[in-house]
């Protein structure tokens, strides 16, 4: 059984004298009774922030994923011998090299999923 999220919330503060801000998406376990029972709890210690439902310019790497999905990996199935892994590699390395993705340094989560210097 998964630890439910006020759960992982409590281990995350454990020890934690200053506030924390978390930024945390729409999910709705975030936003269970139980959670904001726990967030109550912490005497404004910990807050919640939620992101819009879809906000690709506040998420960057969300567009390299909409990307992938609507162009790629997931269009075409694997071939008897293909790893997953290798071919989403492949795409994040082409689309390193096109021009409108070549300048993405002010967007520090795309960098961290793009490959580097292949």
């Amino acid at each position: 059984m998964k630890p439910s999220r006020a759960i992982l919330m409590r281990r995350m503060m454990r020890h934690r004298t200053k506030p924390v801000h978390l930024v945390v998406d729409g999910l709705p376990a975030h936003k269970t009774a139980l959670v904001k029972a726990y967030v109550a709890s912490t005497d404004g210690l910990l807050t919640l922030h939620f992101l819009p439902g879809y906000a690709p310019e506040l998420n960057p790497d969300e567009l390299v994923w909409s990307h992938m999905k609507r162009t790629g990996v997931a269009r075409t199935p694997l071939r008897k011998g293909e790893k997953l892994k290798d071919k989403v590699d492949a795409q994040l390395a082409a689309l390193k090299k096109l021009p409108a993705w070549s300048d993405h340094s002010s967007w520090p989560q795309v960098s961290s999923i793009l490959p580097t210097g292949e």
